[in-house]
């Protein structure tokens, strides 16, 4: 196969278990397809590639993640040890990275992403999928953070919740149906997802919403989320250098 978009890798290190055969096509294992994806592609679109091969893998439930963080530390420590068996190649630093803040809570790759600038730029790791409870009951924030400060006239630690989201198109609107089912779909969400942002406000959440294009200005991107932070905890920055882009990588 041939063709501008299509780039050939050479890997000496297979092992026994790397190729598995999927419909009659011989493929590498899921294991092997995150270690590569680590080591060969730019740090965005890596996490991405890995959050979705861990969510296919461990198949994670985000009102009972203790179901899967187990397997996740097992699985993250064999692919740490795998990317071992090659010292000095290419990559590593980036790879080992990628690996230790992939996540399989992560619904999209615009979420991936979102959480990728928020941690390359420098803020505090985030937590995918963060709980809130509200009035209309509990709601999963794509990309939170939860800081407390001692910041009442009484002493008590205040809790800040802060929050991103990543908004994909397919979000309001379906695949199929008439024109009018679409713009009665649309409709439903917008006001569901107005019903949603509200009970989040009064929550006590500071929210920042994304979609496609947001992401193509990271330094935009994570000013806007550092700014949702209120000022008593409102976080500097500390780039993470290896997960900085870098070239020659796809």
């Amino acid at each position: 196969m041939r063709g501008s978009d299509l780039r050939r890798h050479h890997a000496p290190w297979l092992r026994n278990g790397d190729v598995v055969e999927i419909h009659g096509l011989p493929v590498t294992s899921f294991e092997r397809t995150m270690i590569d994806c680590a080591l060969a592609l730019q740090p965005d679109r890596a996490l991405a590639a890995v959050d979705s091969l861990l969510r296919i893998l461990l198949n994670p439930r985000r009102d009972h993640p203790e179901r899967h963080a187990i397997r996740l530390v097992a699985v993250r420590a064999g692919l740490m040890e795998r990317l071992e068996e090659s010292p000095g190649r290419r990559g590593l630093v980036s790879a080992r990275a990628i690996l230790t803040h992939a996540d399989p809570l992560s619904e999209s790759p615009g979420e991936s992403i979102l959480r990728y600038i928020a941690l390359a730029r420098g803020l505090p790791e985030p937590i995918t999928q963060m709980r809130v409870p509200t009035d209309q009951g509990v709601k999963y924030l794509d990309v939170g953070w939860l800081m407390r400060v001692q910041d009442s006239p009484d002493g008590r630690r205040l809790g800040y919740r802060v929050g991103a989201e990543y908004d994909g198109k397919a979000k309001y609107r379906p695949d199929q149906g008439s024109e009018r089912r679409h713009e009665g779909f649309r409709d439903d969400a917008l006001y569901a997802e107005k019903v949603r942002a509200d009970a989040l406000g009064r929550a006590g959440v500071h929210l920042e919403r994304f979609v496609h294009h947001h992401l193509m200005d990271p330094a935009a991107a994570v000013a806007r989320m550092r700014a949702a932070f209120p000022a008593p905890v409102r976080p500097d920055l500390h780039p993470r250098p290896a997960l900085m882009p870098s070239p020659g990588r796809r």
